[in-house]
């Protein structure tokens, strides 16, 4: 026999550590890692932990491989309408000064959003995701995987 060489690939189950760089179709970087300021992102495949049509990619790559993928709206982030959250205004203004509409908030110190709406009553923050309804640009590289047990 040749010396034939089989590579593994990330499937089902695999933790994977992944390089990766997201751009916008206007070639704006939104979220990278290859810059070396942040380690590699650690993915369980199977667990949804990223967004689908990043998961998706990954499948089937080898340790070393590079991938550019364009991934549609619909396997990107979606809009939750739950995640549009009325707060008492004298409750938020307690905290913050200066409200104004488009303002980015974070609360409990984990999720960011921005005021969408401000009455006498309530401020109205949208913690969906800026990136709602893009086309997101990825190139991925593969710099480790871990096999499933």
């Amino acid at each position: 026999m040749s010396g034939c060489v089989s590579k593994e690939t990330a499937q089902e189950g695999d933790t994977v550590f992944i390089l990766y760089r997201g751009t916008l179709d206007d070639g704006t970087v939104f979220d990278q890692n290859v810059n070396g300021e942040r380690p590699p992102l650690e993915v369980v495949l199977g667990q949804h932990e990223v967004i689908p049509g990043f998961e998706n990619a990954i499948y089937g790559m080898s340790v070393n491989e590079t991938k550019n993928v364009r991934i549609a709206p619909e396997d990107a982030y979606l809009y939750d309408p739950d995640a549009v959250v009325p707060f008492d205004r004298a409750e938020v203004e307690s905290v913050l000064e200066n409200l104004e509409i488009g303002q980015t908030v974070t609360y409990l110190g984990l999720y960011q959003g921005y005021i969408v709406e401000i009455t006498d009553d309530v401020i109205v923050v949208d913690f969906n995701s800026p990136l709602v309804g893009q086309y997101l640009n990825f190139e991925i590289t593969i710099s480790e995987i871990t096999k499933a047990k």
